[in-house]
């Protein structure tokens, strides 16, 4: 009985296909929509939400306010404002209008890798490693959508061999530049995949180059690009940014320069006019959407700031905003699965037919643990958290390490077709994944996760001896444990543990989140709503964007996080000057800061010494700890002291509900 991982056969019907498609992504657009309001983190949902009201409101991102991204996005989610109206709810209904075309897309590129009822299937575990992962319409899922899309454009031209899907793969590859720099990894990838597919294109060309110029230029070129791969290596995190990062990045060059002085073929004009019909419209595609963002910034008189905001700033995130990987130890979770991916790397065929391996007790065995292991994360949460997230965290470096090791032992038996769609789904996911660096947070796996999928499903496909039904088992288990365990941001950063919810009773914000975390915002907000009127502006510091925009006041400048912009709070008796010049009366401290340092005792004693503190909402730790959250300063005015609640401190305290 064939496997499920078994490549699609000319005898199923194009209609059978569509159906399983629209039926597959239909019901995993429903689970995501559920999950659509789960989760959030404070200051994301502030700046998100902060930058789309301005811009709605005629302002432009980097001249009248710090936008943490290239621009693309504020526009976006202001024009989700418009249609409907200014709340969160708005900003993630754009999110979903895009994902869902997004995940046809996924569905269309399984479908030409495998057969309909395992594409279906890997959509659904796609879609279960994505947005619900966590909803927020952060720029990094728009380049995943981007990315995808250029993924199938690119095969698509392997398909196809037309020049226009280059041009579209330009067109994706701009407009991901547009919501997040980072989008110039996938340019990169899919640069270094049209130099590998030149290399064997030509079948008429000598099997020697007329000269060895080319190929020693291309060389250097590459060994310098390969050098760049240190740049993602830094000193708090070493081990693991070198396998996730640099070895596979290396890898991928290696290869290309192997092939270059070992089967790189034709002359050197046809080689440099093929590489120049291939990256011409390519570049054409990216220079459109890029051009006009431009050009508009230009008319705008804003040039300068869209360059220091979008090319300068960013630079400072390296700095201070950093996470690790998990620990080395955590490698051992990912053997047993990328053990199976891989189990056929030493079979001496490199042919595609199938020939499964494993019987029908293997199977069995297979489904009673995955069982068990999902009844068992119901009553115990950290085996969830490491059957399921930990095993997929450090997939990436074997699923593009193994693929490559694929490529170099069957180069001689694997048809040239065959090793371009290898190395395509290779390169394109290890550099969307480096969106990582240097924030190696488990949310930002998936970020590109599900090009990961893509990855793994061709390493299968390529190989001879593949235990395809145990894998079924295993893609089944992890799409139910990931629905079960993993669905809002606090799931991962938890260790999967249960934690109570609540919902957020801003107008603006209704999110379900952490229960002590909800009771300390809507403490905060309705303080501040109390204490204030609809114009009054409210100075928050540090990194603390939310307050403004969920409580609906005018923020007190365009400044996000401090950290960016440290030097405009240099001079504290200056800051304490405008503060009275502009009749600041409310003033809200963040005293768990995410990125910038917290307040200093001398900030205090000079920037708030008209100030008096009225309120403070404390936040119950998980480890049962108090610990202030927000404290609430009000300008001292003898004509309405009677008006304030009290001179004395008053501690909001919330427990956990259980």
């Amino acid at each position: 009985m064939p496997g499920i991982f078994e490549t699609g056969s000319s005898e199923t019907s194009s209609r059978h296909r569509w159906l399983i498609g629209i039926g597959s992504v239909l019901f995993a657009a429903v689970y995501v929509w559920t999950k659509l309001d789960h989760g959030w983190m404070p200051h994301d949902e502030g700046q998100l939400g902060q930058a789309a009201e301005r811009t709605f409101a005629g302002e432009i991102p980097h001249r009248d306010f710090d936008d943490m991204y290239t621009g693309a996005l504020s526009f976006l989610n202001a024009l989700s404002f418009q249609i409907w109206g200014i709340n969160s709810d708005s900003m993630r209904w754009m999110l979903f209008a895009w994902f869902v075309p997004f995940l046809a897309s996924m569905y269309w590129l399984f479908s030409e890798l495998t057969k309909p009822v395992t594409a279906g299937l890997l959509t659904l575990l796609a879609a279960a490693w994505s947005i619900p992962m966590y909803s927020a319409p952060m720029p990094s899922w728009y380049n995943l959508f981007f990315a995808g899309w250029a993924l199938c454009a690119l095969m698509c031209f392997l398909k196809k061999g037309q020049r226009r899907y280059l041009f579209i793969a330009g067109l994706m590859i701009g407009g991901s530049i547009l919501f997040k720099i980072s989008g110039i990894f996938l340019l990169a990838g899919t640069l270094l995949f049209l130099y590998f597919f030149r290399q064997t294109s030509r079948e008429d060309g000598d099997e020697e180059l007329t000269s060895r110029l080319f190929s020693v230029l291309a060389t250097i070129a590459l060994l310098m690009a390969g050098s760049l791969s240190f740049v993602f290596v830094t000193s708090h995190d070493p081990i693991m940014q070198m396998l996730h990062f640099a070895i596979p990045f290396l890898s991928l060059v290696a290869i290309v320069i192997f092939r270059e002085w070992t089967t790189a073929r034709g002359k050197l004009k046809d080689r440099v006019f093929d590489l120049a019909q291939d990256f011409a419209p390519l570049l054409f595609g990216i220079a459109i959407p890029i051009g006009y963002f431009v050009f508009y910034y230009w008319n705008q008189n804003a040039l300068g700031d869209l360059a220091y905001g979008a090319l300068v700033l960013p630079r400072k995130r390296f700095d201070l905003a950093a996470c690790s990987f998990p620990d080395l130890s955590s490698l051992i979770f990912s053997i047993p699965i990328g053990g199976l991916v891989f189990i056929g790397l030493w079979s001496n065929k490199g042919k595609s037919e199938v020939q499964p391996l494993g019987s029908r007790r293997v199977v069995l065995i297979g489904v009673a643990i995955a069982v068990i292991a999902i009844l068992l994360t119901v009553f115990s949460p950290f085996i969830g958290f490491f059957t399921a997230l930990l095993s997929v965290r450090n997939l990436g470096p074997f699923m593009i390490l193994g693929n490559l090791f694929l490529i170099f032992r069957f180069r001689e038996k694997l048809p040239l077709a065959r090793q371009h769609q290898l190395y395509l789904v290779t390169a394109i996911p290890f550099f969307v994944s480096l969106i990582q660096f240097p924030y190696a947070s488990s949310i930002y796996f998936f970020y590109s996760a599900p090009l990961l999928i893509a990855t793994a499903l061709m390493a299968v496909e390529v190989q001879v001896r593949v235990p395809r039904k145990l894998l079924a088992v295993v893609v089944v288990f992890l799409i139910l444990i990931t629905a079960i365990r993993f669905h809002a941001p606090i799931d991962c950063l938890s260790l999967g543990s249960i934690n109570e919810r609540a919902r957020l009773e801003s107008e603006r914000c209704q999110f379900v989140v952490d229960s002590k975390e909800a009771a300390a915002v809507n403490a905060m907000c309705e303080l501040v709503v109390e204490h204030t009127c609809a114009n009054d502006t409210v100075f928050t510091i540090p990194d603390l964007p939310e307050v403004s925009y969920i409580c609906n006041r005018p923020p007190f400048n365009g400044v996000m996080y401090e950290f960016f912009r440290s030097e405009l709070y240099a001079d504290l008796h200056g800051l304490k000057d405008e503060l009275a010049s502009r009749d600041i009366r409310l003033v809200v401290i963040n005293e768990l800061p995410p990125f910038s340092p917290p307040i200093t005792e001398t900030f205090r004693t000079i920037v708030l010494a008209d100030y008096e503190p009225i309120e403070r909402v404390d936040f119950e730790t998980d480890d049962g700890s108090i610990v202030p959250r927000y404290t609430i300063y009000q300008r001292q005015n003898p004509d309405s002291r009677t008006e304030a609640k009290s001179n004395i401190v008053k501690q909001v305290k919330f427990q956990d509900t259980q």
